[in-house]
């Protein structure tokens, strides 16, 4: 199995009570971004391998307590191959949650795992039903302007930390406790969790993402794990689906020839031309930006000298 910092890689486990804010700020839902096909690859630089892993949003499920999560697959890529499921939910309040099968100690078997709307310095207290009479907290301990170079991004990041309060003078000491998982977790805007680093083994980093058809950084096993997973001509079904309004289209050829893939309306207008080039035997994707249409049903077609393909996929506004 995947070893339980792995999951600790896209988020930390934390409670707490929720400060009072006149109006949500929606904007920082992107600080954890939970959209259908969303797709990150992460590297742990741990001696004497380089843990190589992915996680991507699948679905969604209702599970036992009745609510509704998005599915998160986490592959293990190296060194050894393992797969295994997280499921999150984000309420209206931007508060996350991950819930856990079996025996908790947290209420309907869920974990606090981040408060979007906090400020920096704020600390919420720490749900680990594994570490019997804890007293752990966490907090935002920075928000800054800053520029990803391996991601080739400026945006906003979070960095998150563990803390303790030190009975006697009631100092918060920052970068302390929490003696599973991660200390240091950096989120960053549009992306998520970028870096993590902490006493659980060396710093794990992003290398990777596609968000909302966006590609940030360096994608590489996605393409290469569908690429030889598939010998014939395939149009996958576009992701995410309904979507606003960007989704990515997906489509494998076997040899190399003419490919044109192009959207249209339910009335068989041309709306859009993804791609009209020659292409060589491989995986590819494409994004397509549907800002300037209507809601309603489109088709999107996949044409090449030996093999034609027709899918659907609905706007939603």
């Amino acid at each position: 199995m995947i070893n339980r910092t792995i999951t600790f890689a896209f988020a930390f486990l934390f409670s707490g009570s929720i400060p009072c804010f006149s109006q949500i700020d929606t904007t920082l839902r992107s600080f954890f971004p939970m959209n259908i096909g969303n797709y990150w690859e992460y590297m742990d630089e741990e001696i004497p391998t380089f843990i190589h892993y992915s996680v991507s949003v699948k679905g969604d499920t209702i599970l036992s307590n009745g609510k509704t999560y998005q599915v998160f697959q986490t592959i293990l890529l190296s060194p050894s191959p393992d797969t295994t499921y997280t499921h999150y939910r984000m309420t209206d309040s931007l508060d996350v949650y991950q819930y856990f099968s079996g025996s908790s100690s947290c209420a309907e078997n869920e974990y606090l795992i981040h408060r979007l709307i906090f400020p920096d310095r704020h600390l919420w207290t720490v749900c680990l039903d594994w570490i019997p009479n804890s007293q752990d907290y966490l907090g935002i301990y920075l928000t800054q302007n800053e520029y990803l170079p391996y991601l080739a991004l400026d945006t906003v990041t979070k960095l998150v930390m563990s803390a303790t309060i030190e009975l006697s003078s009631g100092d918060t000491l920052w970068n302390s406790g929490i003696p599973y998982g991660y200390d240091k977790r950096l989120f960053a805007q549009g992306i998520g969790s970028v870096k993590a680093e902490g006493e659980a083994g060396a710093p794990v980093y992003l290398v990777g993402a596609i968000i909302d058809g966006r590609v940030y950084g360096v994608v590489s096993n996605i393409r290469n794990e569908l690429k030889y997973s598939f010998s014939g001509f395939e149009l996958f079904q576009n992701s995410p689906n309904p979507f606003n309004p960007v989704t990515t289209i997906s489509f494998s050829i076997p040899m190399e020839g003419h490919v044109r893939l192009a959207v249209f309306d339910m009335l068989g207008r041309e709306v859009a031309v993804l791609e009209n080039s020659i292409k060589t035997s491989g995986f590819y994707q494409r994004a397509f930006d549907a800002s300037s249409l209507s809601s309603g049903i489109y088709l999107y077609r996949l044409q090449t000298p030996n093999f034609t393909a027709v899918r659907k996929m609905v706007v939603a506004k």
